[in-house]
C-alpha cells in the first residue's frame, strides 16, 4: 500500500504520465523496427528517456515544493526530493542496458518451454 503526504503521490503519477506521452508519440510517428536486437535497444532507450523526463519533472516539482512547503511532501515515508534521484538512476540504468545486456538473461533461460511458448503466443496476439 502506498502512503503519501502532500504532493507525494506525484512520484507515481508523473512517470506514468510521461510513459503515456511517449507511447502516444511513438504511435503518432509510426515507429517500426524489424530487427529484434535494434528494437530491444530502442525500447530501452525509450524507457531511459521516459525516466529521465520523469526525474527532471519530479526534481522541479520537489524543488518548488521545498521552497513553498518544506517537509510536507513524502511518498512511502521518504521525502519526495529523493525520488527524483532514484528515477534518474533508473534512467541511467535503462540507457546502459543495450550495452551491458539484460542482467536477468540466466534466469529467463530457466523458464520452462511451455511457459515460453505461451508468452510467445501472447506476444504474437498483441503484435
Amino acid at each position: 500500500m502506498a502512503h503519501y503526504r502532500g504532493w507525494g503521490l506525484l512520484v507515481l503519477i508523473v512517470p506514468f504520465a510521461w510513459i503515456f506521452v511517449m507511447i502516444g508519440l511513438l504511435i503518432f510517428a509510426g515507429y517500426y523496427q524489424p530487427d529484434p536486437a535494434k528494437a530491444a535497444a530502442a525500447a530501452w532507450r525509450t524507457v531511459g528517456a521516459v525516466l529521465a523526463l520523469g526525474a527532471a519533472t519530479l526534481w522541479v516539482i520537489s524543488h518548488h515544493r521545498a521552497q513553498v512547503a518544506p517537509g510536507r511532501d513524502a511518498f512511502s515515508f521518504l521525502p519526495m526530493g529523493y525520488f527524483s534521484y532514484l528515477v534518474a538512476a533508473g534512467a541511467m540504468l535503462a540507457f546502459a542496458m543495450p550495452y551491458i545486456g539484460p542482467p536477468l538473461a540466466p534466469l529467463v533461460a530457466r523458464i520452462p518451454a511451455p511457459v515460453m511458448h505461451t508468452l510467445a503466443r501472447l506476444a504474437r496476439l498483441i503484435a
